[in-house]
């Protein structure tokens, strides 16, 4: 009797859609304003049981009904005014958990205006607001997928205006929040929030370009300890104020000449600790080409708060991808030339100078670097190589004395790519090394290696095989080394096809309001924030099978991982499997699934998650009008 009821239920909701006649009228409900309407309707059947820290929710199931719609219109003129809708909804008694597991789309309707589009001053209005069912952690280098219920929402507006003699003014502002919530874990609601305002001109005037700009962002973020690994995460506030200007001019000799200059005052506040402070950056370059096979290129960049300028960018979760060696005003300049020799050689040379205040005291910095490459078709193939030497030297001045590094660089890459029979074959490698560096007091690379690979060969029976792979380690001057391998393989044809991937990563990263973020090193340690070290590895496999109207799809991922925290190393755990049935029977698309998720986290299980969910459902396209 039970399962009759769900049998019953789709059958009878099939048998409506079905006989739904769909109208191709146009909808005018006012004069000079078309209306249409088109979308799916679904109806079908999902329940589910799911477990957290030990203790079960039991079973649930639902009918569940939905609906996703794309209303399009105008008034007068697609250039007056537009608008568009993108309602979706499902409809359960069991509420989010079942309508998530029988539909792929979360609940929320996107909204678009644009008006006088195309005159002078044309007008833009976007809305969005969705129900959240997954939440993604960074953990480092490996992201961490676990579940989670929560709202998101997201609001835009921009406009411009052209003048008859005055430059152009373009206005932006956005807004997005969300809120989310962990399931299982004993933490509170996640909230982050952004607003972003931007104001940008720009104007030629007697062959000068001339650009000027205004930003003005806010952030704050609360990321609750959902994993429990007593880790330094606290509420965080920030608002970022900038003007920019900017100018270029073509010059003789095929070249170009280009200066910016802005400003930018800063405040964040995290654990109840307010700092605020500001810098100033100035930059120019000039780029020529006096004959056709040369060219030269000089920069130069000053920042007068160099470690405002950092750490205002990382407690945002931006990912800084270099060592932070200066931590007050700092200068920096760069030339480089390139020379195309012929026959598939050319060299490059580059030299830079940066100086910067470290802690009180002068850092400076000089590294001149030479590259040969070589290309050319080889052996049925293409081939290419590239070698760098270089020298480099850091000197530290500390009062009565200075402490002084200098080494050689090295650097190359190697690549080649050829049809070898049925066999279409690509490799390369790349190397550093640099014996330069001031270890206990700005860690840089000391060396690095990566290696690819990827064979792709049509085989019998019209099947198509691939398989790649990806090495990579860097080793930071008295530190753990970072790395990252990545093995994959894929047999497909017309019919069938199945694939598998292993990864292993490992890196810095830290934590911040919005989260975590990636670090390169751990120069950062310079400012005062302390990087932590994890390790993840995980594997995924999958299939696919696709005969006519029938469509099976199956696939199995599981990934591990370890943090280094300021308690214990702290573990975590991912499995997820999945099973999918689609078959299109005339105007119908019936599907049918199965998901199980499985996560832990923590050595004292404190996220141990465990849920099931199936579906059954059918979906009828339909344009109203």
């Amino acid at each position: 009797m039970i399962l009759c009821r769900p049998i019953c239920a789709v059958a009878v909701a099939g048998w409506l859609l079905l006989c739904a006649a769909p109208a191709t009228a146009q909808l005018q409900p006012i004069a000079e304003m078309p209306i249409t309407l088109s979308g799916s309707l679904s109806a079908g059947y999902a329940g589910g049981s799911g477990s957290a820290s030990g203790s079960s929710s039991g079973m649930s199931d639902s009918l569940a009904l939905g609906v996703n719609a794309d209303l399009n219109g105008y008034y007068h003129d697609p250039r007056f005014l537009q608008f568009s809708a993108d309602p979706r909804f499902i409809w359960t008694r069991t509420g989010s958990a079942t309508a998530a597991a029988l539909h792929d789309r979360n609940d929320g309707v996107d909204i678009n205006v644009n008006f006088l589009q195309g005159s002078n001053n044309p007008f833009h209005f976007t809305y969005d607001i969705s129900q959240l069912n997954s939440s993604t952690l960074s953990g480092g280098p490996t992201p961490f997928t676990v579940g989670a219920t929560g709202l998101s929402k997201s609001f835009s507006v921009g406009m411009a205006h052209r003048f008859e003699y005055l430059p152009p003014l373009n206005i932006t502002y956005t807004r997005s929040s969300a809120d989310t919530e962990v399931i299982g874990a004993n933490a509170p609601t996640n909230h982050v929030a952004h607003d972003f305002l931007n104001l940008f001109t720009n104007y030629e005037l007697l062959g000068f370009h001339l650009s000027a700009g205004y930003t003005h962002s806010t952030s704050e973020s609360h990321v609750g300890d959902v994993l429990n690994l007593g880790l330094p995460v606290a509420p965080s506030n920030s608002t970022s104020q900038s003007e920019n200007f900017g100018i270029s001019h073509n010059l003789p000799l095929h070249g170009s000449a280009s200066a910016t200059l802005s400003h930018s005052n800063d405040s964040y506040e995290t654990g109840g600790t307010p700092q605020t402070g500001s810098y100033d950056t100035l930059a120019g370059s000039v780029g020529l080409a006096p004959i056709q096979r040369l060219s030269m290129n000089a920069s130069a960049s000053y920042t007068s708060n160099a470690t405002q300028q950092a750490i205002f960018a990382i407690v945002n979760g931006q990912p800084t991808g270099q060592t932070v060696l200066g931590t007050g005003r700092s200068l920096s300049m760069e030339t480089s030339a390139n020379y195309l020799i012929g026959h598939g050689f050319s060299v490059m040379g580059t030299g830079s100078h940066q100086t910067s205040d470290f802690l009180g005291e002068e850092l400076t910095q000089n590294v001149g670097v030479g590259t040969l490459y070589y290309g050319r078709l080889l052996w049925h193939g293409s081939f290419y190589a590239s070698y760098s030497p270089g020298w480099s030297s850091t000197e530290l001045g500390v009062t009565g004395s200075s402490l002084t590094s200098s080494g050689l660089y090295h650097a190359g890459t190697a690549g080649y790519t050829r049809q070898v029979g049925r066999w279409n074959v690509q490799g390369s490698v790349n190397f550093l090394r640099n014996s330069a560096y001031l270890a206990a007091i700005a860690p840089v690379v000391a060396h690095s290696f990566s290696a690819t690979g990827r064979a792709r060969t049509r085989i019998r029976y019209n099947w198509n095989l691939s398989l790649s792979g990806v090495m990579g380690s860097s080793q930071v001057a008295g530190r753990n080394s970072t790395g990252n391998q990545l093995f994959s393989a894929q047999v497909a044809n017309r019919t069938l096809s199945f694939n598998g991937q292993w990864q292993r990563t490992s890196g810095y990263f830290l934590f911040t309001g919005p989260g975590t973020t990636p670090v390169a090193t751990t120069g950062v340690g310079a400012l005062g924030l302390t990087p932590f070290y994890s390790t993840s590895q995980g594997f995924t496999l999958a299939g696919t099978y696709t005969r006519r109207r029938l469509t099976l799809q199956a696939s199995y991922s599981q990934t591990s991982g370890t943090f280094d925290t300021l308690t214990v190393p702290a573990t975590t755990g991912n499995s997820f499997f999945e099973a999918k049935a689609y078959y299109k029977f005339r105007k119908l698309d019936m599907q049918a699934g199965f998901r199980r998720l499985t996560q832990s986290a923590s050595t004292n299980g404190v996220l141990d998650q465990a849920s099931n969910a199936y579906w059954v459902s059918v979906v009828r396209q339909f344009r109203a009008f």
